[in-house]
């Protein structure tokens, strides 16, 4: 494995790792949803999205959505928010009024939490190389882990996270149903990344990349293409755009994850 390769994978691991902090993310918004709200609860429907559009940041000054998602949250479901959607939520949305010392503190402390994961994330998703040295790795690692573990994480599991195991797909056959459902998520995350429904396409590509009995070259290929279509997501809520580009088998970054 070259220097370059091991990068590389550096770089998709942080990746993998910002991704799973959406479960602690979402459920931390329900939490605050219902200390903000007086006990009444999130339930991901398109009533409740459409009202906390309307009642809540429609009323809110600091935060400022972009169309992709304002239609995200108005939809109500909250598994379909990226880190980014999640992160401005939880940061801007004024607080009540009502809150205990006590509240506002822990607020306040997960507050400083979320504004460096923000800060992680959106220097990863501006890395343009898709590579990370080991002393830069290791640091992000650390930094990235004590949040997730603050907000509910279990250290071990990600520490899974870490080898380079995670690259590649149990010790088992291929499995043929699979695979070809494969393909079809990827052929429809390739086509919703071309027509500029990059937070429908990162849903294909993730569902790929956990089909048991895939590939490992053809589970690189979802994971490239799920962190390219992130990164034009993130530029496409800063009222930017890039191109897409096919990983190509030849492509370093791409070969990095079949060594």
């Amino acid at each position: 494995m070259t220097n370059k390769s091991s990068q590389v994978r550096n770089y998709f691991k942080l990746d993998l790792l910002i991704a799973r902090s959406r479960v602690s993310l979402i459920h931390l918004f329900k939490n605050r949803y219902l200390l903000f709200n007086n006990g009444q609860v999130w339930n991901d429907s398109p009533t409740c999205g459409k009202n906390y559009l309307t009642n809540v940041i429609a009323k809110t000054k600091k935060i400022s959505l972009t169309p992709v998602q304002k239609t995200s949250v108005s939809n109500g479901n909250s598994d379909e928010w990226d880190v980014t959607t999640l992160t401005n939520l939880l940061l801007f949305i004024d607080r009540p009024k009502t809150l205990s010392t006590s509240e506002i503190q822990q607020l306040d402390q997960e507050d400083k939490l979320l504004q460096q994961l923000k800060e992680i994330r959106n220097e990863l998703a501006h890395n343009a190389t898709k590579s990370v040295d080991y002393v830069q790795f290791n640091q992000i690692w650390t930094d990235l882990s004590a949040i997730l573990v603050t907000f509910g994480d279990v250290d071990t599991e990600l520490d899974k996270l870490k080898d380079d195991s995670v690259f590649e797909s149990p010790k088992q056959p291929i499995n043929e149903d699979n695979m070809k459902e494969a393909s079809r998520l990827n052929s429809l995350g390739t086509q919703a990344h071309k027509d500029g429904k990059y937070s429908e396409a990162v849903t294909f590509f993730t569902k790929a990349t956990v089909l048991p009995g895939v590939s490992n070259h053809d589970r690189a290929t979802f994971y490239s293409n799920m962190a390219a279509t992130r990164l034009s997501l993130h530029e496409q809520q800063e009222t930017s755009s890039i191109e897409f580009e096919y990983i190509d088998a030849k492509d370093e970054r791409y070969r990095a994850l079949q060594d």
